[in-house]
């Protein structure tokens, strides 16, 4: 992976913000088994089929999530949030003990923060989560900021543009000015 030098930053970036699976670590997280998590819990919530997103656990969590309220189920949220939360959560650390840094991510954090950019971490991974495989990659303390999806409320959770305002206001900087 090749990561632009702090030099190469574009004018009016303030501050720097990372993905972490995939992108700063090499993780080895299985995804799949994460959104048939999603689909078994809308499932058993008698969700319908077609209103279940099978390409996409965010779109199925939001259609999934819309129709339950549309159809006067807001009760079961805060339960099926839990269940999804705490199975995924342990599927995120079966392995998390093999995560390991891409070649150049420790380097380049070091450059960064030398070169005075707050940097931050946004990533749909569990707090629980996050925090081991930072650890267990030698990454741990190199983030002025971190949002995981376990943060504010799974609305507010990536790809929602508003994990970017939640690290905008913990790096204080507005999201614009973040690379």
């Amino acid at each position: 992976v090749a990561f632009p030098s702090p030099m190469t930053i574009p004018p009016g970036v303030k501050a720097v913000g990372f993905d972490m699976d995939m992108t700063l670590l090499d993780s080895v997280v299985d995804f799949e088994r994460m959104t048939h998590v999603v689909e078994d819990e809308m499932v058993s919530l008698g969700v319908p089929d077609e209103v279940i997103a099978k390409d996409r656990v965010v779109r199925s969590m939001d259609n999934s999530l819309g129709w339950l309220i549309a159809n006067g189920r807001k009760d079961a949220l805060a339960h099926m949030e839990e269940n999804i939360e705490r199975r995924a959560t342990a599927i995120e650390m079966e392995k998390v003990e093999q995560v390991k840094p891409h070649k150049g991510a420790k380097e380049l954090l070091y450059e960064l923060k030398a070169a005075g950019y707050p940097v931050g971490l946004l990533t749909r991974g569990s707090r629980t989560y996050v925090e081991r495989a930072l650890a267990v990659a030698g990454l741990e303390g190199m983030f002025d900021a971190i949002i995981t999806r376990t943060d504010y409320s799974q609305a507010d959770s990536k790809p929602s543009p508003k994990a970017m305002e939640h690290l905008g206001e913990k790096l204080g900087v507005e999201p614009s000015s973040i690379l």
